[in-house]
Formats: C-alpha cells, structure tokens, sequence
C-alpha cells in the first residue's frame, strides 16, 4: 500500500501529469494527476507489479487548491495558466510554448521558470487577446535586476508589454495606442517572490502588487500582434529573474478577485 500525500505540498511535489487520462488508464506508482477544468486529483494509492508494469487502483483527492485550475473563477474568464512545473505546457492544453534557454528550479509553487537576462525567452505563436475587450493578466516574480526588461507581452508591429525600465519602475504600454505612464517604485527588486496583476480595459490599466491596488495610468487596452512572449518582448531587453503561475482571463477582475489570486495556495 502506497501512502498517498495528505497536503497539498506533499501532493504537488508528486504530480508527474497534467493531462486527463480515463479512470481507467494505469498509471506507474505514486503517481498523481489533475484534472484541469475541475482542479480534481486522482491518486494511484495501491500498486501491485504485473509483467514489470505498475498497476494502482485509483482514489479521489479532492482539494480546494486553484493552483491547477484555468478557469478559477468558472466563468470561462481564464484563457490560459503557465505553472512551469518543468514545462512551458499551458495548464488547458491550448498554448504550448516554445522555449529557448530556459531553466526551471523551485518556485513560488512547484517549479518556476527561470530567465537569464541575455537570451532566455518563451514563445506561443497562437494565443491571442484581440476579441476581447478587457484583459487581466496575473504572475509572480523574483528578481533583482536593474536593467530595463520586459518580462512579458506581445512581439510585432503592434507591440505590447509589461516592462520595468530599472528593476523598480514599470511601464505598460499598447504600441497600437501609446499612452503609457512609469510608475516608479512599483516592482521589488529584492529577490524573493512578489505577485502583480495588471487589469486593462477601456478606462485604463490597474496596477497591482501583492494583492493591493497601487494605481491606475491611462493606458487602455489596443489591438496586438503575436506571438505571445515571455520573458523577452520585440526582440531584446530580456529578463534577469524568475517567474511563476503566469495567468491571462478575458476580462477585468476586480479587487476581491485579484486577492483571491495572491492569496491562493
């Protein structure tokens, strides 16, 4: 008999898959799974060998995590969750991206993607912001840069970022309809892990860290190229540091729910 993780820590650290196998399909010993949509976990607790397979007999975990959960809110708001727990696999299965001088070690949760600030990037080639007309975009960061850097956005004609031009001041901006704003000490650059969220609509663009409204700049959201990259926006000023559970919803979450995501465990 197999002892199955009891918290969360312990069950994270397991995870092997990220797909949504049948209840049916073996799976090799200790192994755990997630189903994406509903934040369910199945655990193989009972494991016998068989012609050197593993077998288990599977079990239900039910968590109350939203860590591995795209759509948190379950309004179809989320359109994509990067974990990097060892992949740049988007947690829905819908936007793989390509990666290039990647690392991942322990992060804020499980994994986290590391960049080194000279030619690390991550790439999707499909995702896509335009239908929409606000956007909320959510991820955790450490770093100590100094350096002007964009950690994400989108490359093209029509750019955009988030971008700090010093390791503390940041910039958002739309090329399509520049009206961007510096907003001086708002990224830490102190080596340990941060959350910012950025909501954009038509009235402008709410800058949050660590689950607090700081400001609101007259940015407002404009139509983009792709791809979607992070790391590393139009070709340089690429980022020093660590990023984590990279989230994009479809729409501006307010107050309450930008905590919920700073606070969620």
């Amino acid at each position: 008999m197999i002892k199955y993780p009891t918290t969360f820590a312990e069950l994270s650290k397991a995870i092997k898959h990220t797909t949504n196998p049948t209840i049916t399909e073996n799976l090799p010993a200790e192994t755990v799974w997630v189903n994406t949509t509903t934040g369910e976990f199945f655990v193989c607790i009972d494991d016998t060998i068989d012609n050197n397979q593993w077998r288990g007999q599977l079990g239900t975990f039910i968590t109350s995590s939203t860590l591995y959960t795209v759509d948190i809110f379950k309004d179809n708001s989320g359109l994509l969750l990067y974990q990097f727990d060892g992949n740049s696999q988007d947690a829905g299965g819908q936007y793989v991206g390509a990666t290039t001088n990647i690392t991942y070690e322990n992060g804020k949760f499980g994994k986290c993607a590391v960049f080194n600030g000279s030619n690390s990037k991550i790439e999707n080639l499909s995702f896509d912001i335009n239908a929409y007309d606000a956007i909320t975009f959510s991820f955790w960061m450490s770093t100590t840069t100094t350096s002007d850097s964009k950690m994400l956005g989108f490359s093209g004609s029509n750019d955009m970022a988030i971008e700090t031009t010093d390791g503390t001041t940041c910039k958002v901006y739309f090329r399509s309809n520049l009206n961007s704003t510096d907003v001086s000490d708002f990224f830490i650059n102190d080596g340990t892990w941060h959350h910012y969220a950025f909501v954009i609509d038509s009235n402008g663009t709410n800058h949050y860290k660590d689950g607090s409204s700081i400001t609101t700049t007259g940015q407002v959201k404009s139509s983009v190229d792709k791809p979607f990259d992070i790391g590393e926006v139009g070709g340089g000023n690429y980022f020093n540091g660590k990023i984590d559970q990279v989230r994009i919803f479809n729409r501006a979450l307010t107050d309450d729910e930008v905590g919920q995501l700073y606070n969620e465990k």
